[in-house]
């Protein structure tokens, strides 16, 4: 009986060591929207880097708002970085010459110097990036339509010359926040 009881009183100890330590999540989740000079950013990424731990990122949407999951509590400096989303306007406006039927410098044969995706297509009007033959995966034409609305919508990203560099470096951005566990809603990002 004595060591039933030993049994359970060390079971008992260690749920309540279990209980105690877990004063609930470290981490939160962050929602809130980005403007610059008073307009929605249509997309782009934000980070946070807490004091401790690593730094944590998500999308801009095309409607200017976010939501980070998993972001150390505490206090955070924040980042707004474009130049990925401008890069990626080049990288689309090739692949939609691709798809148009043609590749950079003209023909039916792509550059030495092209991603290995399109060098393996055969017919560039049939074939998508990264498929295996004609007339497989999504229509052409409608990735062609959806690829030029999201160029156009990158389009509209402000410029390097626009976008001030201090946004996007954490130490010269000006913008922290001590960051919650669980929902953290932020005040509208107003970025001039």
């Amino acid at each position: 009986m004595k060591s039933i009881s030993c049994g359970f009183s060390f079971l008992l100890f260690l749920l309540i060591l279990g209980v105690a330590g877990c004063g609930g999540s470290k981490k939160g989740t962050v929602k809130g929207k980005v403007t610059f000079k008073g307009k929605t950013l249509p997309g782009g990424e934000i980070t946070f880097h807490p004091e401790k731990g690593a730094a944590v990122s998500g999308e801009i949407g095309e409607d200017g708002t976010f939501e980070v999951k998993d972001v150390p509590v505490g206090e955070a400096k924040v980042s707004i970085n474009l130049t990925k989303k401008r890069g990626s306007i080049r990288d689309m406006e090739e692949k939609l010459k691709v798809l148009s039927g043609g590749f950079p410098g003209g023909g039916i044969t792509p550059p030495k110097d092209a991603p290995k995706d399109f060098r393996k297509m055969k017919d560039t009007k049939a074939v998508n990036p990264g498929t295996e033959g004609p007339d497989t995966g999504p229509d052409p034409e409608e990735q062609k339509e959806k690829m030029k609305a999201q160029i156009e919508l990158l389009k509209k990203l402000p410029s390097a010359k626009e976008f001030p560099a201090k946004y996007e470096k954490a130490e010269s951005s000006g913008l922290s926040y001590t960051i919650k566990s669980g929902n953290n809603d932020l005040e509208e990002i107003e970025l001039k």
